[in-house]
């Protein structure tokens, strides 16, 4: 986790985090354990097994973080006494109320949890019979994958027409390079002349430092430049190019137009998407 040929990347992380929150980054990279910052850590003293492998020791990479993956916007609301800046501890707080919900829901309701190790495309004939009111296929269907119309068309059997509701979700990873680059750069170079007289307005940096803080700020813009940029129209585009909506249409399924599940893009929120709509 703190491997020396890696320190640049950490720091071109850390960059974009506020001085508290770099120090609960730093904490959690010495020790791995995910715990409010401060906490006493003297008994958890036993590796995880998931993690830690006794012959080749650290076995995720050195980017893993556990904040990646739970929405951030849930856990900032969390109040259990820890700093603003503790992430790690307002996580830990949050995944302990996650956990508990779950434990609870689980002795409440009848769940089966059926495991299956194959070819994705495969489960149609293994799960003949069952129907579902939401299906998850992650990136299945980006185009250097399996692709949209293998994908819609071997779930869309599974899904419950039953229920007007029933969802088939996915994630495009890869389609962003399909991205018009000049309303991309123009929107780069806003942000990064904002964040550069930030900068000029506190001194005037050295040659050196000139150059480290030019790398900094274009890496902080291409974060926010992502977040910012509302790819609907583009994204619209490369539906098209997929023939997503033809093979939807011929399956029998549609695109939502507000989503109702997830939101459209990661970080963003499903208001975001009604009022835009």
């Amino acid at each position: 986790m703190l491997n020396p040929a890696r320190r640049d990347y950490r720091h071109r992380y850390m960059q974009r985090l506020t001085p508290g929150e770099r120090i609960c980054f730093d904490n959690f990279r010495h020790h791995g354990i995910l715990l409010p910052f401060g906490a006493l850590d003297a008994h958890h003293n036993v590796p995880n097994r998931f993690i830690i492998d006794r012959m080749f020791g650290w076995t995720m990479a050195d980017s893993s973080d556990p904040l990646s993956g739970w929405n951030m916007f849930d856990v900032t609301k969390i109040k259990h006494g820890t700093a603003n800046d503790d992430l790690y501890g307002k996580l830990f707080f949050y995944l302990r109320q996650q956990l508990e919900k779950f434990i609870d829901r689980l002795q409440k309701l009848s769940i089966n949890f059926d495991l299956y190790d194959g070819d994705a495309l495969e489960l149609g004939e293994k799960l003949k019979g069952k129907l579902f009111d939401r299906i998850h296929v992650t990136n299945l269907s980006d185009e250097l994958y399996v692709g949209v119309k293998p994908t819609l068309t071997k779930f869309r059997p599974l899904l419950n027409d039953n229920n007007p509701h029933a969802t088939l979700i996915t994630l495009f990873m890869n389609w962003l390079p399909s991205i018009p680059e000049s309303d991309k750069i123009r929107i780069m170079e806003e942000i990064f002349m904002k964040r550069a007289n930030e900068y000029k307005m506190n001194r005037t940096p050295s040659l050196s430092e000139a150059s480290n803080l030019a790398s900094m700020i274009t890496t902080q813009t291409a974060t926010e430049a992502t977040a910012m940029y509302d790819h609907t129209q583009a994204f619209n585009v490369y539906m098209k190019k997929m023939g997503a909506n033809k093979t939807a249409e011929k399956v029998g399924l549609r695109r939502r137009e507000v989503h109702k599940v997830v939101p459209k893009r990661i970080g963003a929120s499903m208001k975001q998407d009604e009022q835009n709509n």
